[in-house]
């Protein structure tokens, strides 16, 4: 596969749209069929373009080339972007940062898909301009732009787990977490960005490797007597308020480099008095109650 040398030039700065760090998309959204119907627990995959979209590419490609592009094409086309294929488009087997999958770079179009076949990252690099005053999108129009965009990546639609305001783009970053066995995976999931006016910025789904659930999980109660400190009253001495929560969560160790999803109890704790603010947060196996990660919140 080719790798022209702009083609450095032309990926760095994706990362940064994951983010939304980036402006809006001028190309008007329009209807269009979705590309794919992935099943509600995975990324979706894409299907072939038009055989006019295969012609748009170089015809001295490889046809393996030319089919990654037109599939890139065509899920470019169902965000109601557009993209023609010309010398600098490129194909590779991995991300900007090294991600595997094949990665086609298009315009200002990026699209990849895992080794599975999986889409997994589309961005789009439109030049950086000033929003004009009041084209902010409102949260309700956020919300149904984002199911629309959903719905044209061939994703069940659903309410976003979290719904924040991008103040770099003036735009909306969602995220939708990834479940196993109905326990959150806050690392893993959809992200989706949208500009000020509504327009598509980026997708990404993430999804880590984990270790097998133990074959039995403590009680809370067992998890909680690993950590006495876990407490929740108010009106303590010096004006001393503590606060503490505990739940199921699939968590990575961030002591272990390249450390799998294992399922932990989560205890996020909380002491504020007249002297002060102290919280943190604690990872215990659900298996074992052995304590996993921690880390300093405050």
């Amino acid at each position: 596969m080719r790798k022209p040398a702009r083609y450095v030039v032309l990926v760095m700065g994706v990362a940064g749209l994951l983010s939304g760090c980036s402006a809006a998309q001028q190309t008007p959204v329009r209807q269009l069929p979705p590309v794919v119907s992935p099943s509600a627990t995975s990324a979706p995959s894409a299907t072939s373009a038009t055989p006019e979209v295969l012609a748009s590419a170089e015809p001295s490609r490889p046809a393996a080339e030319q089919a990654a592009i037109a599939r890139a094409v065509g899920v470019i086309v169902s965000l109601g972007g557009s993209a023609v294929p010309d010398a600098s488009t490129t194909v590779s087997d991995s991300g900007p940062a090294g991600e595997p999958g094949q990665f086609v770079s298009v315009g200002s179009w990026r699209v990849q898909w895992d080794p599975q076949g999986r889409l997994i990252f589309v961005a789009v690099l439109p030049p950086f301009v000033t929003s004009a005053p009041g084209t902010v999108t409102s949260e309700a129009v956020a919300r149904t732009r984002l199911a629309d965009y959903r719905t044209r990546l061939g994703l069940v639609v659903a309410p976003p787990d979290s719904l924040v305001p991008d103040p770099t783009s003036e735009g909306w970053r969602a995220h939708w977490d990834r479940l196993i066995g109905g326990v959150p995976v806050a690392s893993d999931g959809t992200v989706m960005a949208i500009g000020a006016d509504g327009a598509f910025l980026s997708y990404r789904y993430v999804e880590s490797a984990t270790a097998p659930a133990p074959a039995k999980t403590i009680s809370q109660a067992k998890a909680l007597s690993h950590f006495p400190r876990c407490r929740n009253s108010a009106a303590g001495p010096s004006g001393l308020v503590e606060t503490c929560t505990i739940k199921l969560e699939w968590h990575a160790s961030a002591m272990t480099l390249g450390a799998p999803l294992q399922l932990c109890w989560r205890i996020d704790y909380s002491r504020k008095d007249n002297d002060g603010t102290s919280a943190g947060v604690m990872w215990l196996d659900a298996g074992t109650g052995e304590q996993v990660d921690a880390a300093a919140t405050m």
